[in-house]
């Protein structure tokens, strides 16, 4: 390969950017799932890509690899398609949540989260209430006992669901992770009882990770037991603050289970075996003991990934620590781009859809990342005797190069994980580089490797209490430092989650960097360009400026400016299960959020799960009018997360309901308000206009260009009614169309709309009324709305069986095109007041 002279150190790095055709072939089988969900952004990112290798892999090789990309993308969708029909059909037969007698074998290793057993399960037969179903379905289930494991046989009460996924236009598909995970019903457990346990392996690992949990939570402190279950089992049961913490912190990645972990405990082990094989003469005479050591290797890595929780994470070291094992044992060379090859391939292997798991492409960016950087660190050279004994003086410059590269390195192994994690958190904080430097060493070999020996120490109770006492103390250290750095706000900076052709342009820069700048596996062809490190600068400019351009152009399509210029009407109905919510784009630029959501005596928060993530999408963070229909648990169940995550000028509401707990009313105090309370509290300390269904009954709002009429409850809250017989009724009309959100007005409420506004009610989109219920939606009422399309907002495990027969036999007669968001995912309608358009998530898809 012909080159311009470079300089040594771009000639050294150069020669290092082999592009291994193994790799880019094993990258192409792994990353082909991509296109299962984004076929056009994938396709023409992988297209350009492997254009760019082209010169660099050769004709045969390049075939190979689109073929593998060919292969992964099939397989992917074979998966889903297979998922979707099971969990189809487990939908009909328990359309509702219900209680199941039940017969099965776990098949996951069981976990411990919030204090109850969650653990998975193939069942064989299910019984419920009278329906028996005896087709294999795997089900994750929840509750006690707490000791089981993988192979038990077991016969079980418990109330089981379909699965809920969340599926909203402007968020990515959640599909992949679902069925990557496979169950496709969950629910709790009431009873179970063991009919045949298992003696097998991996029961045998359960029973291993049974009595280590049960020793951690005997001699750690309280506050880091769950960081010490994460570190040595890979149980994520940190408290809701020590979880948001290391998030915010950027140090998550220090109780999870990665290469750092396998290396202190399973080539500790291989190394000790190696020495006392050493001191066999007869054997160490007769055979290579590093070979034989690497082969019980083989074997532990895997075993120890799967004792460790089986993460993304921990499989895809075990997998890069068996190929380097591996090799060995065969007395070959180790190429890293073979063994990263190697154990990416053995992670598609063994599941197709692993792209779609964060912590396994964390851990695979962190290590291309820190590969990366310990080739282009010059190495600092080995000192002479003489002047290890020579005393010296404090070398400051020699310290600072040791924390500039502890420094570079926790970078090379951040940055390539950044766009990972900015679709898993909301930001990314600059403490985080001082926080690793301090926190990571302390984790790295004092508090893993006591964890991780405390497991080994249950027979000799002194010394497991003091190396408790001792990680105790470690993981105490690093918890402070993680809440410190979280708390750095003046460093935390939010950023929007990348969009695929965000990802798709970062992927495609750094493929064409290397094309530009590397050189071939065995020279099959020459380089790309004379001035390699000219065409790389140029390549890499392109490139972000296309990045910067896709950026603008995500900002434009959802901004306040662009719903101006189009004059648009656009609801977007969002899927939040059972429960309501709704945001409006309003021909002016405006967004209205109507109700946010919520679940009765579930802690999910639709607010962080889907609100926020689609407001972020649209980079969008202030609400113009904020909407709550009526004060019921799924319609503001979300809304007090939204106040405290973005601005809000006006609540529209029917009117106060300082509701407060029964043990703590007329304390006036903020504790003891209840959540609808504490709700408009937050938003009047926020300096939110309130505005009643008083007010904005008697003065319509100001809405040039359009409408926007309160119908009810007009001329105020009726005393007398439910509070669905309350809910505010809107209707927005632009042009030739208009759009009417019902809340949970029953036949009360539309009988009397009907009687107060018959000539107003005309709409072409329908909110459906109380989620499709039987007391809503009368043929009278719908006759008289005359709807084109009606979205229904229900759950999946939803209690009540909405929508209900009648209703959706209503809506078929009067030609209604329904769309069920339990069965569509999230709808948008839009008109500019001539013509109008519908889409809905699965038709997207």
């Amino acid at each position: 390969m012909s080159e311009s002279h470079p300089r040594p150190g771009v000639a050294s790095v150069r020669r290092w950017l082999r592009v291994d055709p193994v790799l880019v072939t094993v990258c192409c089988l792994a990353f082909g799932a991509m296109g299962s969900v984004a076929p056009l952004a994938s396709v023409g990112a992988a297209a350009l890509c492997l254009t760019l290798f082209s010169s660099l892999i050769g004709a045969r090789q390049l075939s190979m690899a689109a073929f593998a990309l060919l292969v992964g993308w099939g397989r992917a969708f074979w998966v889903l398609d297979d998922f979707e029909t099971e969990r189809a059909l487990a939908s009909r037969f328990l359309a509702t949540p219900g209680r199941c007698a039940v017969t099965g074998r776990v098949s996951s290793s069981p976990t411990i989260r919030g204090g109850s057993l969650r653990f998975e399960a193939e069942l064989h037969e299910m019984d419920c209430e009278g329906r028996l179903d005896k087709r294999r379905r795997n089900v994750r289930l929840y509750g006690e006992p707490r000791v089981l494991g993988r192979g038990d046989e077991f016969a079980a009460i418990t109330d089981l669901a379909p699965l809920s996924l969340f599926r909203n236009l402007d968020l990515p598909d959640p599909l992949p992770a679902a069925a990557r995970q496979g169950a496709i019903l969950s629910g709790a457990v009431l009873s179970l009882d063991v009919t045949r346990p298992a003696w097998g392996v991996l029961a045998r690992i359960d029973q291993a990770r049974a009595h280590v949990r049960e020793r951690i939570e005997a001699t750690f402190t309280p506050s880091v037991k769950g960081m010490a279950r994460a570190l040595v089992l890979g149980e994520s049961d940190l408290s809701p603050a020590d979880d948001q913490a290391f998030r915010k912190s950027g140090l998550s990645h220090l109780l999870a289970v990665s290469g750092t972990h396998l290396i202190f405990a399973v080539l500790a082990l291989v190394r000790g075996l190696e020495a006392l094989l050493r001191r066999w003469e007869w054997l160490a005479a007769r055979a290579d003991v590093r070979r034989l050591a690497a082969l019980f290797g083989l074997v532990l890595a895997p075993a120890y990934a799967d004792f460790a929780g089986g993460s993304g994470s921990a499989w895809r070291a075990a997998w890069m620590l068996v190929s380097v094992l591996g090799v060995r044992a065969l007395g070959r060379h180790v190429f890293a781009s073979r063994i990263l090859a190697t154990s990416l391939g053995l992670g598609w292997l063994s599941d197709g859809l692993v792209v779609f798991d964060p912590s396994f492409l964390l851990s695979l960016a962190a290590t291309v990342g820190l590969l990366c950087m310990s080739q282009r660190l010059d190495e600092e050279p080995l000192r002479s005797p003489e002047a290890l004994t020579t005393p010296r003086s404090p070398d400051v410059k020699g310290l600072a190069r040791l924390v500039s590269r502890a420094a570079l390195t926790t970078l090379a192994a951040t940055l390539p994980c950044v766009p990972i994690l900015l679709l898993i958190a909301p930001g990314i904080t600059l403490a985080s580089v001082a926080a690793n430097l301090l926190a990571g060493p302390l984790g790295e070999t004092v508090a893993l490797p006591l964890c991780l020996g405390h497991a080994l120490l249950a027979p000799l109770p002194p010394l497991e209490q003091g190396a408790a006492l001792v990680a105790s103390g470690a993981l105490s250290i690093i918890r402070a430092l993680a809440h410190a750095s979280a708390s750095v706000d003046w460093l935390y900076f939010e950023i929007p989650p990348p969009h695929r052709w965000h990802l798709a342009t970062l992927v495609l820069g750094a493929s064409g960097c290397i094309a530009l700048w590397g050189q071939p596996w065995r020279r099959l062809a020459q380089p790309l360009c004379r001035s390699p490190v000219l065409a790389t600068l140029i390549w890499a400019g392109a490139c972000v400026a296309a990045l910067v351009s896709v950026e603008m152009l995500t900002v434009r399509q959802h901004s306040a400016q662009r719903g101006r210029e189009l004059a648009r009407l656009r609801v977007t109905t969002l899927d939040v299960g059972q429960g309501d919510s709704t945001l409006v784009d309003l021909p002016d630029g405006r967004l209205m959020l109507i109700d946010g959501g919520g679940f009765v005596g579930n802690p999910l928060d639709p607010g962080e799960r889907v609100i926020l993530p689609v407001l972020r999408a649209r980079r969008r963070d202030h609400i113009d009018i904020l909407v709550l229909s009526h004060p019921h648990p799924d319609h503001f169940g979300g809304l007090l997360s939204v106040a405290e995550g973005v601005s809000i000028d006006e609540l529209w509401y029917g009117g106060e309901s300082e509701e407060r707990s029964d043990n703590a009313a007329g304390t006036g105090t903020s504790q003891s308000l209840g959540p609808h309370a504490r709700l408009l509290e937050k938003l009047r300390v926020n300096g939110v206009r309130l505005r009643d269904a008083t007010e904005l009954c008697s003065a319509s709002p100001d809405a040039p260009g359009y409408s926007i009429e309160v119908l009810a409850p007009c001329p105020g809250v009726s005393a007398e009614q439910s509070a669905n017989d309350n809910s505010l009724v809107l209707r927005v009309r632009v042009g030739k169309h208009a759009a009417l959100f019902t809340g949970d007005a029953e036949r009360w409420a539309e009988q009397r709309l009907l009687e107060r506004h018959p000539d107003q009610l005309r709409a072409d989109f329908l909110k459906v009324g109380h989620h499709g219920s039987r007391t809503s939606s009368s043929p009278e009422f719908i006759a008289r709305v005359q709807p084109r399309v009606a979205s229904i907002s229900c759950g999946i495990r939803n209690r009540f069986g909405h929508p209900h027969a009648e209703t959706l036999a209503t809506l078929e007669r009067a030609g209604v095109r329904t769309l069920r968001l339990d069965q569509s995912g999230g709808v948008q309608w839009q008109s500019n007041g001539e013509v109008q358009s519908t889409r809905a998530f699965e038709t997207e898809m």
